[in-house]
């Protein structure tokens, strides 16, 4: 926009005719009997509570120490639906305890986290997890 154009903040009900005049038939008294914007904005505020989520996902993946745990031969199987109810299969590897994180990748999650998507793949297609 050309900075010499004048910008306007018109309030609803205060229309000047310099406002109304590019709307053909205007009717000033359309909304006098509704309620203003201000007015639904409050009303609908206190009808919606704010809902406070608690959301324990880290990009997408469930935190590594609080999800549900399963054994690594429940987690090998290739078919989604013989998986343990509620694991994700792009991150099978999340529900095996610390311990056996360790024994069958060799490192702790928390190191194999920091590796390239790549190569967190590479490894999972080698145990059998992807």
């Amino acid at each position: 926009r050309d900075l010499d154009t004048p910008i306007m903040v018109i309030k609803q009900g205060y229309e000047p005719a310099t406002f109304t005049g590019f709307f053909g038939p205007w009717d000033p008294d359309l909304w006098k009997g509704h309620r203003t914007y201000e007015e639904l904005r409050k009303q609908i505020e206190l009808e919606n509570p704010v809902l406070q989520v608690e959301v324990k996902m880290s990009n997408g993946v469930e935190d590594f120490a609080t999800c549900p745990k399963h054994s690594y031969e429940s987690l090998k199987v290739k078919e989604i639906d013989k998986l343990p109810l509620g694991v994700d299969a792009t991150h099978k590897e999340v529900y095996l305890s610390e311990e056996e994180f360790k024994r069958i990748f060799q490192m702790s999650y928390d190191k194999f986290t920091l590796l390239p998507k790549w190569r967190r793949d590479n490894l999972k297609k080698a145990v059998g997890l992807f």
